[in-house]
């Protein structure tokens, strides 16, 4: 799968004339290892860089106006959204820097009748919470300092003409782009959400091409695990000592050993496959007519239908999603997956409801794998002709040098030499004398 994104990547810069293709972190870590592998003989290959940027970062991007501050109830999960959360999630937002400032507006919260630690109820309140923290903490200088800063560090490294992948899936964060840059951003996904990305599209003239054509039906919380690098997420931005604007990262990133150590070794291991399928079949899949998506499907079919063995590895790996997660209880990527298999009606088994496509899908992999086995069968025929036209010409070669040999070693060529040997007016004579004497 990652030899086919990459390889669609790079179509995909190719024909927008793309000048930079930024990946971003944490979903862009694995992949830009091997899309610069598969890259890395081209001419016109893009630049490639790798830039941070998460959902939390940009959340205060985007707010400008009264219709900005509604669509706070589109960013976060209401149901676990409360007055402390919004607060420690938008700080710039309300100006607060310090736990004297948090402390105040809790304080205020609770003069307001509003449950400082617990999630709303309802939409309604939300918005009632949103209006009341608007009227009485927002803070322009400080909400517009930070703008100035997120501005500046994406204006540094995004052009006019540049690709940024990310895995997927709303669109939201390339509208917040827009806005900060003042251009319409062109993207490439793995996957998107469904409407709202070609709809926030429209909206905004930003690009967004998407590898799968469809939406996914069970979500990828696994899949974008094992695509992001195992570190800390980038939560906002700030100038360090040498005026440099730089990312800032979460403090409470929870060091998992188990966890580290399984998604390296995936990672490790997919880059290294990945090579092996590059250096095997060359940059641009040495011609294979089959779809991209096709040569994927291994994986999503595991993703889709894992067992309780293969999934196992992951239920000591924690998973939390403060922004949108559904509960603030913490969970492990075993149960996440488990439970977005759960409500698209898979348990890791095929069941009534998905025999048919399940069985169009094994068609379409059995055909997939019967054309790849076709192009490796040619590819070995056409190794075994040029190493037979090798062979053949080493022959023609060793019998001239052979023959050339004995011609050296032979009494006419050895007479023929010492006759070359003979100085020109001896030759003369010896010729004349003869000639002399024949008359």
């Amino acid at each position: 799968m990652l030899s086919a994104v990459a390889d669609w990547l790079r179509e995909t810069a190719e024909k927008s004339g793309a000048e930079k293709l930024h990946f971003t972190a944490r979903d862009g870590y694995v992949l830009k290892q091997v899309f610069d592998l598969l890259t890395a003989e081209s001419e016109n290959k893009p630049e490639t860089t790798y830039i941070y940027n998460s959902r939390k970062s940009l959340a205060e991007a985007d707010m400008h106006n009264d219709e900005d501050w509604l669509s706070v109830i589109g960013k976060f999960n209401v149901w676990t959204l409360s007055p402390k959360k919004l607060f420690t999630l938008m700080p710039h937002l309300f100006g607060i820097k310090t736990s004297e400032d948090l402390n105040g507006a809790k304080t205020a919260c609770g003069l307001s009748r509003f449950a400082w630690n617990k999630s709303f109820k309802s939409i309604s309140e939300t918005a009632a919470f949103l209006k009341f923290a608007r009227d009485n903490f927002y803070s322009p200088d400080d909400h517009l300092e930070y703008l100035d800063l997120v501005f500046e560090y994406f204006n540094e490294r995004i052009g006019r003409n540049d690709l940024i992948f990310d895995i997927g899936y709303s669109g939201r964060g390339e509208m917040a782009l827009e806005k900060l840059l003042g251009f319409p951003v062109h993207s490439a996904y793995i996957h998107s959400n469904g409407d709202n990305t070609s709809v926030r599209s429209s909206l905004t003239g930003n690009r967004i091409d998407v590898f799968y054509p469809d939406k996914f039906k069970c979500g990828a919380p696994i899949l974008e695990h094992i695509f992001s690098e195992y570190s800390p997420s980038c939560v906002g931005y700030e100038r360090d000592p040498e005026g440099r604007v730089v990312p800032v990262f979460e403090k409470k990133f929870g060091e998992n050993y188990q966890t580290r150590f399984i998604t390296e070794l995936i990672q490790k291991n997919a880059v290294i496959f990945a090579s092996d399928f590059i250096k095997t079949f060359g940059g641009a899949f040495c011609g294979c007519d089959c779809p991209r998506t096709l040569i994927s499907a291994p994986l999503e079919y595991f993703l889709h239908y894992p067992t309780e063995f293969d999934a196992d590895i992951f239920s000591a790996s924690p998973f939390e999603d403060e922004v949108w997660g559904q509960t603030d209880k913490m969970f492990n990527l075993k149960e996440i997956w488990f439970g977005k298999l759960a409500d698209a009606g898979l348990r890791g088994e095929l069941s009534a409801l998905d025999s048919h496509s399940a069985q169009a899908a094994q068609a379409s992999y059995d055909e997939g794998i019967n054309r790849l086995r076709q192009m490796i069968d040619e590819r070995d025929l056409w190794v075994r002709d040029r190493d037979e036209w090798i062979k053949e010409r080493d022959g023609i070669i060793k019998d001239q040098d052979e023959q050339i040999r004995i011609m050296l070693n032979s009494h006419t060529w050895k007479t023929g030499r010492v006759f070359v040997g003979i100085p020109g007016f001896i030759k003369r004579k010896l010729f004349k004398k003869d000639n002399s004497s024949s008359l």
